[in-house]
């Protein structure tokens, strides 16, 4: 039923109930409109009902756990808003820094047309404060106070101290049409008093950007597995922005290529093996095939340079591009996966994610090994901290999971903060992901500053230019056009076929080729030939006519052929490519349509609204599940869905504008029954859609049902102490002191007389021996399900007889076993020997006879190994927990 068709008259006050849960749920005052709009009309008496009896509730107010340690409190304010409302102001965007002298404090400085964070410390205690772009308060942007800022990344598992960037900041989010050169701020009190920090305060820097090419290979045989930037560009994508510098980050890909038979540079042909002795840094076909035909090849080609010697791993980065191939071949020694290495526009990865993708992208950013020495390759209290803006969270620069502990590096110890929090190191000195939010690494202040300054020394590629291309001027703060020494293109970031091979001018050997297929690139009016008598050339064939493009007449280097690299637009559908030597001879090759298409590639960053086009690229429920696979309530669901998503919001009528795309709610569908999440399409919404659908406003991720189940987890029920009933048990289990019991008649069961007034109580049905949790603010007997199943006020907690067994009696571990299972959708757990392959999510069980248990646990990495065996998380595995 839609949502603007009025209900029947009997359901009004379901519908009200469920509206005003969600409001209470998410710590949020009644609200008439919202209950309006979605009972419909005739509603009134059902919403002065529910009113009357909901308890009155405030406004929600931003609060500090209590026990929350502000990792930057212990410093003096710098005073840099002056006026009336004096105080700090500082900015977060990838990375937490000062307005201005970021040079000296080895911070990078904020990025140019990018959004982020302001931060205002003031000096005495304030009421609600704004900021507007002096001269504009017509803009004035509300500053959420000290303890509604974002928290920190730090587990929820982490017995220790909220740990939260700092304690004493209002904060904003400045959209990025604010952020350059001349950004000049003024801060305002309720109480009227003002503080300006000048344009003259505030350092910008280059708005860079990166372009990711993805593409996996195979050399004589299969390709391997997607691989995270492939197969979820956008979430890697978001994941890795908020590690650099960057205005924009474009993440695109190749289609894979298998290649059998191959030709090296030298005139060999490979048709089974190659004759070298492969590794993951060795191998011929690592060297002259991954990475100088293919990765030189795709960047050569995106730079209008036609072709370079053959094994010659040389390009001139015209703008910041990074090839991210994950490459296999055949060698004299087996099959070899090659990885592990980064630099000159490319990387050749085992896994593009954790700090092996940290640490080779910092290569080709400029970094080498323990960046600043001991110094700076370890994290700590001024290295900054890292934040991401997609999910409203701080990046701690902490190594979270660790117990106190010193990080010494080159001789030079950094203690843990705070005497309990140990400090991360940088990607490129033996870092890794930690927290809830990233599979990445994030760098210390020291290196992203150095990687900034390589990025601002490179050019983007701007079509408004003459050049095609403009570079940072730091003198003016601004882009300036600049020519970096190759032709302007004539398409910029088309659909591509890159043709990659070899060629011999001097015809010796015949021409090897290999057409790449990309979703991003770009395309020149390369030269013809200036004669077709005594040349090299190449003829492209198809459906936009036939053009000529010279080729070089002679061998770039000594015993090698030629390696050419060219773009072609998909769609000018070229269909055959022939090539012709010096000689006359000629050897023509079809370019085939590509297998497959390729989705567009995604963008993040640029200009404000660019989150739009990223909304439909992130995965909805049947790509994405939480860690187990299935979860016990719809708090901890909303917990990490929030880890990668972001917070959880509700809808309001009073805040239905002005908001992100991107932005996660959930909501109770009344005519179902079901916890829904959808993420907001455009910058404002109405109505959700009721049929598990997208419409104009929503894209539909999914329901709680597909992950949580509020039966007792056997796990969590046999390991609670023993009760002498089980309705104590139960109590015990679900930490609820109310029980209400329905009578067996008919008649009284439909008796309004019998009703509870809050979530979480426990019900029991006489009549049919089921038990059930009430999920609503208002329930009666008359609501519950007659059968053993969720209805749109309870969930089925289970039958009397099955819940005894479970919680009551003694039992088998088979039987345990059977039951845990069955809780976890699964048909049975894996054994240790099943645990070959990359898929991570999956259910294993182990007998532990160190202490005679029988242990639960998810795989969360591919390469795992060993199961714990002290009953605790570690080695790529996730304790559920264990039977006796």
């Amino acid at each position: 039923m839609p949502l603007d068709e009025p209900p029947a008259a009997d359901e009004h006050d379901r519908i009200v109930g469920a509206a005003l849960a969600d409001l209470q749920r998410k710590g949020l005052a009644p609200d008439h409109a919202i209950l309006r709009a979605l009972a419909g009309p005739g509603s009134e008496a059902a919403i002065a009902r529910a009113l009357a009896a909901a308890p009155a509730s405030a406004a929600p107010e931003a609060r500090i756990a209590p026990g929350t340690i502000g990792f930057t409190d212990g410093r003096a304010l710098a005073i840099n808003v002056i006026g009336t409302l004096r105080g700090e102001a500082s900015f977060v965007q990838h990375h937490t820094v000062a307005a201005r002298g970021n040079a000296g404090l080895e911070l990078p400085s904020l990025v140019t047309g990018r959004a982020g964070l302001v931060l205002f410390m003031p000096e005495q205690a304030a009421g609600a404060i704004s900021v507007f772009r002096t001269g504009r308060p017509d803009q004035a942007i509300a500053l959420v106070p000290p303890g509604g800022l974002v928290t920190s990344d730090q587990p929820a598992s982490d017995s220790r101290a909220p740990l939260d960037y700092t304690t004493r900041a209002w904060s904003a989010r400045l959209p990025a049409a604010w952020m350059a050169s001349g950004l000049d701020l003024t801060f305002r009190s309720d109480d009227g008093r003002t503080g300006n920090l000048p344009a003259s305060g505030i350092d910008f820097d280059a708005p860079a950007e990166l372009v990711l090419q993805n593409i996996r290979i195979g050399m004589l045989t299969d390709y391997g597995d997607h691989h995270w930037f492939e197969q979820d560009p956008a979430m890697a994508g978001l994941d890795y922005f908020q590690k650099i510098p960057v205005r924009r980050l474009i993440v695109a890909a190749y289609l894979p290529v298998r290649l059998q038979p191959i030709r090296m540079p030298d005139g060999r042909l490979y048709t089974t093996a190659s004759t070298d002795q492969g590794g993951v840094y060795d191998g011929d076909m690592r060297e002259n095939i991954g990475k100088a035909m293919i990765s030189i090849g795709i960047n050569n080609a995106n730079f209008g340079i036609v072709d370079t010697a053959g094994a010659e791993q040389v390009q001139p980065q015209y703008y910041r591009q990074v090839v991210v191939h994950t490459n296999v071949g055949v060698y004299a020694n087996g099959v070899q996966v090659h990885g592990l290495s980064g630099g000159n526009g490319m990387a050749t990865l085992i896994s593009t994610d954790g700090n092996e993708f940290s640490h080779e992208l910092g290569h080709n950013h400029g970094l080498g090994h323990y960046p600043g020495g001991g110094q700076w390759s370890a994290q700590n209290p001024g290295s900054g901290w890292g934040y991401d803006d997609w999910r409203g969270r701080f990046i701690g620069n902490l190594w979270w999971e660790a117990a106190a502990q010193n990080v010494v590096i080159e001789g030079v110890t950094t203690p843990p903060f705070a005497g309990s929090y140990t400090f991360n190191s940088d990607p490129m000195a033996g870092g890794r992901p930690s927290g809830t939010i990233t599979r990445l690494t994030l760098h210390t202040g020291y290196s992203i500053r150095r990687v900034q300054q390589a990025f601002a020394a490179t050019p983007v590629p701007d079509p408004s230019s003459a050049t095609g291309y403009r570079k940072w001027d730091p003198a003016s703060r601004s882009m300036q056009p600049f020519a970096p020494g190759g032709p302007k293109p004539a398409h910029f970031g088309v659909p591509v076929v890159t043709l990659v091979g070899f060629f011999d001018p001097d015809a010796r050997f015949d021409t090897f080729l290999c057409p790449l297929y990309g979703n991003y690139g770009q395309v020149f009016d390369l030269p013809p030939p200036a004669s077709t008598s005594g040349t090299a050339w190449l003829e492209i064939s198809g459906h936009a006519g036939t053009r000529r493009i010279a080729l070089g007449n002679a061998r770039h280097a000594a015993g090698q052929m030629n390696k050419f690299h060219i773009n072609l637009r998909q769609s000018d559908l070229p269909v055959t490519a022939t090539f012709v030597d010096r000689t006359g001879r000629r050897q023509s090759f079809t370019v085939p349509v590509p297998p497959t298409a390729l989705p567009d590639p995604v963008v993040i960053g640029g200009d404000d609204g660019w989150e739009t086009a990223v909304v439909p690229r992130l995965p909805d429920f049947t790509r994405w599940a939480p860690e187990p696979p299935v979860l016990d309530s719809e708090q901890e669901l909303e917990r990490q869905l929030a880890d990668t998503y972001g917070p959880v919001h509700a809808w309001r009528s009073d805040a239905r504008s002005g908001r992100r795309p991107g932005e996660l709610y959930g909501y109770d569908n009344p005519y179902d029954g079901r916890r829904q999440y959808f993420l907001l399409k455009a910058d404002t919404y109405w109505y959700f859609p009721t049929e598990s659908t997208d419409n104009q406003w929503w894209r539909y991720l999914g329901d709680a049902n597909a992950f949580v189940d509020h039966r007792p987890n056997p796990l969590r029920a046999r390991a609670q102490a023993a009760s002498a009933t089980l309705d104590a048990a139960l109590k015990t289990y679900y930490g609820t002191t109310q029980l209400v019991t329905c009578p067996t008649s008919r008649a009284e069961a439909a008796s309004p007389a019998v009703r509870a007034g809050a979530v979480g109580v426990l019900w029991y049905a006489a009549a049919s021996r089921r038990y059930f949790l009430q999920r609503v603010a208002s329930a009666g007997c008359g609501d519950l399900p007659g059968t053993a199943a969720d209805n749109a006020s309870f969930w089925y907690v289970g039958e009397a007889d099955d819940l005894t067994a479970l919680f009551m009696r003694p039992m088998t571990r088979s039987e345990a076993d059977r039951r845990q299972a069955a809780w976890y959708r699964v048909d049975r757990f894996l054994e240790w020997g099943e645990r070959g392959g990359d898929t991570v999510g999956r259910l294993f069980h182990y007998d532990n006879t160190y202490r005679n248990t029988l242990d639960y646990f998810v795989q969360q990495e591919g390469g795992a190994y060993y199961f714990p065996t002290d009953q605790a998380s570690g080695g790529g595995w996730l304790y559920l927990g264990s039977f006796r």
